[in-house]
């Protein structure tokens, strides 16, 4: 039995149907030690593991029908061109039957993946007109006052929507606020105690707690949709607030693992996030603020990459990332040696030298949750603020927010 998956990879020059067909029949022949869900996944069928596996093995014996019809003419000396192309014939129509309610099952994902995404946007958009009438944005125009320092503030893993309560931490709606509150003051308080003048907001991702476990959705106080407004809408009073403190404030976005639509991960696309919504959100609230930047340096979806007085960064959630690994995996992935690499995703503060570059982790709004306390683990809520001068990283500072 083969152990290598790699040759069940699409080959050069081999067709599609060629392909599906040389994979699948490797599994029923007990060659591939792959499962059928993966076989699925790798074929990028829109079944599960269990229907395939049912369609290939009545494709097999079908098959195997064929072969023994066609060894008994052979034997009986019955045998003819005319039979063999006419079972070929058969055998192929069943073939182009199977293809056939393969690509009925990708256009019925794909008609009810557009009418999801439309609703969320038409959602979105409801939003952000009863929000501009309700509670317009009026920000005072800022005065550069030309400070020489810059800033990096790291937010991610808020998991709007999450309610936790135990020994060592209580999160809900009521707490998100106040902690967003004190959040805002320490950033401003510390900005100006340091000569920032331009502020780089680094969105990781998860800032709703999304629905991708049944636990998940069990413990959110609201929709995800809400969550995603909600978070959009808090997003665009927090840089708004900024802006009147700052001479510049740029913002930058990169997905997290919570954010993602679907919430079986093996069916999850990486396009797919509810995360895209709330800078779109935010674009059309903060319009007409001059000193708002969104800025377009993504490397893919989920990598973000910037400069901030010479020093260059990598910015990521973290779900694909590793502390130890991070630098050197993103450096040979994009030929760019950083400075630093941001990242969220860990739930707790953490900082680590490798070669010269440093990853700098950051902590999380919501703190310890169930599942935390379930692993016997706790970290406290909080959010980084990194000071730059022209000699690289001043100062960190952690910013508690409980």
């Amino acid at each position: 039995m083969s152990t290598d998956t790699n040759e069940f990879n699409q080959q050069a020059g081999e067709a599609y149907e060629e392909w599906k067909y040389r994979v699948i029949f490797a599994k029923v022949e007990k060659k591939c030690k792959l499962s059928w869900g993966e076989i699925s996944n790798l074929l990028n069928l829109d079944c599960g593991g269990d229907y395939l596996r049912k369609i290939a093995y009545g494709v097999k014996k079908y098959a195997d029908f064929l072969a023994t019809r066609e060894e008994e003419a052979y034997e009986s000396g019955r045998y003819s061109d005319e039979l063999t192309e006419l079972e070929n014939k058969t055998f192929a129509m069943q073939r182009e039957k199977m293809r056939m309610q393969d690509q009925k099952r990708e256009l019925n994902k794909l008609l009810r993946d557009w009418a999801r995404a439309e609703h969320i946007q038409g959602e979105m958009n409801k939003a952000v007109q009863r929000m501009a009438k309700s509670k317009p944005l009026s920000f005072k125009p800022r005065v550069p006052n030309d400070a020489p320092n810059e800033a990096a503030l790291l937010l991610s893993d808020w998991h709007k929507g999450m309610v936790t309560n135990n020994h060592n931490n209580t999160f809900n709606d009521a707490v998100f606020r106040e902690r967003i509150e004190t959040l805002v003051n320490e950033v401003i308080e510390r900005g100006h105690q340091q000569n920032v003048g331009s502020l780089h907001v680094f969105c990781l991702g998860d800032l709703v707690n999304g629905l991708i476990h049944v636990t998940t959705r069990i413990n959110n106080e609201e929709n995800v949709i809400k969550q995603t407004m909600q978070v959009a809408e808090t997003l665009s009073e927090v840089i708004g607030k900024f802006s009147e403190e700052f001479d510049k404030v740029n913002l930058y976005w990169s997905r997290g693992n919570h954010d993602r639509v679907t919430p079986d991960k093996k069916e999850s696309l990486t396009k797919e996030s509810f995360f895209d919504f709330i800078p779109w959100y935010l674009e059309s609230r903060l319009e007409g603020i001059e000193n708002v930047e969104f800025v377009d340096s993504n490397l893919d979806d989920e990598i973000v990459y910037a400069s901030i007085m010479g020093n260059d960064i990598f910015a990521v959630h973290g779900h694909r990332d590793k502390l130890n690994t991070a630098i050197q995996n993103l450096s040979l992935l994009y030929h760019i040696f950083p400075d630093y690499v941001f990242m969220g995703h860990f739930h707790h503060a953490a900082e680590k030298e490798i070669q010269g570059a440093e990853v700098i982790v950051n902590g999380s709004l919501c703190g310890t949750d169930d599942y935390a306390v379930s692993l016997r683990r706790m970290s406290k809520p909080s959010q980084k603020l990194i000071i730059f001068d022209g000699k690289g990283r001043l100062c960190t500072y952690n910013l508690r927010l409980s």
